[in-house]
């Protein structure tokens, strides 16, 4: 979390919020104190404003919903970089680190208090195995609360100046571990003499409640606004150099972006198969937020050997400060492809009728893992899931045939569709006008080191080729009107872009791969799109099929950026080391950024919890 964050909070601490009582604070008369201050009061940051005020933040502090109400952080990151996760000591790692990932509680001083007075503060067991809360003592934190303590007893002393808490999550809800966890948390105080509460005006049962929820996760997609960081595997020297110039390129017109080059990982190159990016954060001052980058593996690995499980490389490379992992999945070396994270996207943020969805909705396709669409939807945010039908692909991931562009329309976006008809129609058209004989994927091979060339006509008099090609727009078209439907797409939302694909039989069964390079298959990310070069046959001196996606990209022809004017449109030369292995540049990348300040989750949750005394 950013050090500004804790000097907020702090500053507002040290402006008297632990000891801001210097009367009696009965809130009678002569007392200097405002007639709506408790006595007894516990202090979140309930109105969002990234501070803790006494007049502010002890308004509705007992409810949780769109408008009112303090979050709190999963602590999933490793601020002291000892490789565990932060939740998983018992100790606040560093108080310019780790404290800033908790969640702050004031026991308000109540400097009146009669002698002999103590507190008792304490958290509701079901909540207690997955928070952890510390006390505050000068530059230490120790613990006070967890699973096997749930009540903290306040000395007469401590009454009266009041203490600091900070409280962590050891989970997110909807995980395995959470179990049916709401992921509220109530707080409740008492101060008493022997076992009678004192009575004040303010605090008449001596008494106060408050209620704080951990943060959900959020997915990124490729609409995700802020990427600054763009992941590949080292292995492929093409590849790499592909990725490498275009981020480059687009650094030079929109940066800054990192391109991590992942190295000595076992077998895996799909990077955006075995992890998922995204963020969990909380309200930050002036309408910002502060949180941390978490990633999802995806549950089995390229082999049956425990290092190759994705998890232990996010363990390795991918857990720092602000920066950590969660696991889904209940069982290791579960699940399918269809729990590989190309199958696993984010729709754009939109709005259709009374359905509003302003950090975006999750999609997926097929056969994904029951506990995954669980936590997708325990999350509120971003949900609920949309589920398309992808089983009729071999490798069966909802990125083989669609993408989304961010473009200048009411809308913000569009939705890219791959349209064997198109790839079809493109080829004849070429055909009659003469092109017949010339051949694309000059010089490139298949997987069985057999050539790829090939004529257009004779791409178009393989029947098989055009047969599959012909399913699998059997199979698109259904998807598509359903996200008309869904999301209230219009023919001017949907982009078709050429891809032909062939059948793959296996067990028996009959599936489709792209054929050509999946142009639809792209890295898009801050105004650029990495589109997986198609070697498409030449017609009149250039790639017939690259002029055409980079006029629909790359002009103002379908109003995409931005500004209206394209995006920026980089080729990368996926074809041995991805295409011929059926996946493309987005398969082969992944990207994350920052917690996104237009992402201001608790605006829309749609479960709201309150308590009554």
């Amino acid at each position: 979390m950013n050090i500004a964050r804790m000097a907020l909070l702090l500053g507002g601490v040290s402006a008297g919020l632990v000891g801001c009582g210097t009367g009696d604070e009965t809130g009678s008369a002569g007392t200097g104190q405002p007639p709506e201050l408790r006595s007894v009061s516990i202090l979140v940051d309930a109105n969002r404003d990234g501070f803790i005020n006494d007049l502010d933040d002890n308004v509705d502090k007992t409810l949780w919903d769109k408008v009112q109400g303090a979050a709190f952080l999963a602590n999933l990151d490793d601020d002291d970089l000892d490789k565990k996760r932060d939740f998983e000591d018992e100790v606040v790692n560093g108080d310019t680190t780790d404290a800033y990932d908790l969640g702050r509680i004031i026991l308000r001083g109540f400097a009146g208090a009669p002698a002999g007075a103590t507190g008792v503060f304490s958290i509701d067991p079901a909540a207690a195995p997955y928070v952890r809360v510390f006390r505050h003592d000068g530059m230490t934190w120790t613990k006070v609360l967890d699973a096997t303590t749930t009540v903290l007893t306040l000395t007469e002393e401590q009454v009266k100046k009041g203490i600091e808490l900070g409280i962590e999550g050891k989970t997110l809800v909807g995980l395995p571990e959470a179990g049916t966890w709401s992921g509220f948390v109530q707080l409740d105080y008492t101060v008493s003499v022997g076992d009678k509460p004192i009575v004040t005006a303010t605090s008449p049962d001596g008494h106060d409640l408050a209620r704080v929820r951990v943060a959900p996760w959020l997915m990124f997609g490729n609409s995700t606004p802020r990427i600054d960081t763009v992941f590949s595997a080292a292995d492929s020297k093409v590849f790499v150099a592909g990725l490498d110039a275009a981020i480059t390129e687009a650094n030079a017109k929109d940066g800054p972006v990192s391109y991590w080059q992942i190295k000595n990982w076992p077998g895996d190159q799909w990077v955006e198969d075995f992890f998922q990016t995204g963020v969990a954060s909380v309200p930050w001052s002036d309408g910002q937020v502060a949180g941390m980058r978490i990633a999802m593996p995806r549950p089995w690995g390229r082999s049956d050997s425990d290092k190759a499980l994705p998890v232990n490389w996010l363990a390795k490379s991918h857990l720092y400060q602000d920066s950590g992992y969660f696991v889904v999945y209940k069982k290791a070396f579960s699940g399918s492809s269809f729990d590989s994270h190309g199958n696993h996207d984010l729709l754009p943020p939109y709005t259709n009728g009374d359905q509003s969805f302003p950090y975006g909705r999750i999609i997926h396709g097929s056969g994904v893992l029951p506990e995954t669409d669980a936590f997708y939807n325990a999350q509120e945010a971003q949900a609920p899931t949309i589920t398309v039908k992808t089983d009729w692909l071999y490798v069966g991931h909802v990125d083989e045939f669609f993408s989304y562009a961010p473009a200048a329309t009411p809308r913000g976006w569009k939705l890219l569709v791959a349209s064997p008809k198109l790839g079809r129609s493109m080829l004849e058209e070429w055909q009659k006008k003469g092109h017949g004989a010339v051949e694309m994927f000059v010089g490139k091979k298949w997987s069985d080191g057999k050539a790829a060339t090939i004529s257009i006509d004779d791409a178009l008099a393989d029947t098989d080729l055009m047969a599959a090609s012909q399913k699998a727009q059997g199979n698109i078209d259904p998807v598509v009107a359903k996200m008309k439907l869904e999301v209230g797409l219009t023919d001017d939302d949907i982009v078709f872009l050429p891809t032909l694909f062939e059948a793959i039989s296996d067990g028996g069964n009959e599936y489709n791969v792209a054929y050509q390079p999946g142009v639809v298959n792209s890295r898009i990310f801050n105004g650029t799109a990495i589109v997986p070069d198609p070697f498409g046959p030449m017609i009149d001196g250039e790639d017939g099929v690259k002029k055409f996606v980079t006029e629909a990209l790359g002009t103002d022809k379908h109003a995409l950026g931005a500004d209206g004017k394209g995006l920026h449109v980089s080729y990368a030369d996926d074809w041995s080391f991805y295409h011929v292995l059926d996946g493309e540049v987005h398969c082969g990348s992944n990207q994350e950024g920052p917690p996104q300040p237009e992402w201001q989750w608790w605006n829309r949750m749609l479960k709201t919890e309150g308590v009554s005394k």
